[in-house]
């Protein structure tokens, strides 16, 4: 008879011990899931700032070169204005 109660005890821990292993089971994929979903965002957030501190560089970059290019037309223009001056000047 005593037997018999151990073996339905035990019968009946097996499963709750069972299901007590799957939930911690559970438990630590979830906190590995949140940290390693964390740790994939904190990349993704920091591919995306360096991506626009790129672009950033890029658009800076292009305004040096508007920037520079004003500045080669006016020399070029002012040059041409000098030269017509100097041509008016000779045939004068």
């Amino acid at each position: 008879m005593v037997r018999l109660i151990e073996t339905s005890v035990l019968a009946f821990m097996a499963p709750m011990a069972t299901l007590a292993i799957v939930i911690a089971i559970n438990d630590v994929s979830e906190r590995w899931q949140k940290h390693h979903r964390a740790r994939y965002h904190r990349l993704v957030d920091a591919a995306f700032r360096e991506q626009l501190e790129q672009e950033a560089r890029m658009h800076e970059v292009a305004a040096v070169l508007r920037y520079k290019a004003h500045e080669a037309r006016k020399a070029m223009i002012r040059e041409a204005h000098r030269a017509s001056q100097l041509s008016n000047d000779a045939e004068s």
